[in-house]
C-alpha cells in the first residue's frame, strides 16, 4: 500500500441470491459479471479531498449469510445491506443484519440497497417498505441494478462522499 493511501473496508451483506457478488463486480470492474471468488476485493480510487486528490483503497468483503456476519463486519467503515426487490423474504433478513450493525457499532456508514431494479415489473418490495426500514435505522436506501448500472452511479457517488465526510469528521475529532 502506498504511503499516505487510505484503506476503507466495506462489508456487503444480504441473503443468498440478492446480488452481492454482482454489486461488488459493478463496483470493482463496472460490470455485473460476478467473480467466482468469495473473498476480499480491492478497488483503488482517487477522491477529491480538501487538499487535493486523496488515494483510497476500497476493500470489499462479501459476507456469506451462513457464517458469523457480526464478526466479519467488524472493522468495517461501511456496511451495505442488500435486498432483492423481487424476493420479500430478503427484507426480513435485511432487518436482522441492520440490527446486528446497529448493536455492534452505530458509527459505521450503513446503506440499504435494493437490487435488481432491472426487474422492477416483478417487484414485491416497494419504496414504502424500504423507506420504513431505512427510517427505523436512520439510514438511506438506494434502488439500483448491478446488471444494467441503473441507479448505481448515484449510489456509489453518495457512498464515496459519505466515506470522505466521515474521514474528515474523524480527523477533526482527533485534532
Amino acid at each position: 500500500m502506498d504511503r499516505g493511501k487510505l484503506a476503507w473496508k466495506i462489508s456487503v451483506v444480504g441473503s443468498g441470491g440478492v446480488g452481492k457478488s454482482s454489486l461488488i463486480s459493478r463496483i470493482i470492474y463496472n460490470t455485473d459479471k460476478a467473480s467466482s471468488l468469495k473473498s476480499l476485493h480491492k478497488k483503488s480510487i482517487k477522491l477529491e479531498g480538501k487538499n487535493g486528490p486523496l488515494p483510497v483503497d476500497l476493500m470489499l468483503l462479501e459476507i456469506d449469510p451462513a457464517r458469523n456476519e457480526e464478526k466479519l463486519m467488524a472493522g468495517s467503515n461501511a456496511v451495505l445491506v442488500v435486498v432483492d426487490i423481487t424476493n420479500p423474504g430478503t427484507l426480513k433478513d435485511a432487518e436482522r443484519y441492520l440490527g446486528l450493525v446497529e448493536n455492534s457499532d452505530s458509527s459505521k456508514i450503513t446503506k440499504l440497497l435494493a437490487t435488481k431494479l432491472d426487474r422492477k415489473y416483478e417487484a414485491k418490495i416497494w419504496d414504502d417498505e424500504l423507506g420504513l426500514l431505512a427510517k427505523k435505522y436512520g439510514i438511506e436506501f438506494f434502488k439500483l441494478s448491478s446488471k444494467t448500472g441503473e441507479g448505481f452511479d448515484a449510489f456509489f457517488d453518495h457512498l464515496k462522499l459519505s466515506l470522505l465526510d466521515r474521514y474528515y469528521a474523524g480527523r477533526k475529532e482527533s485534532a
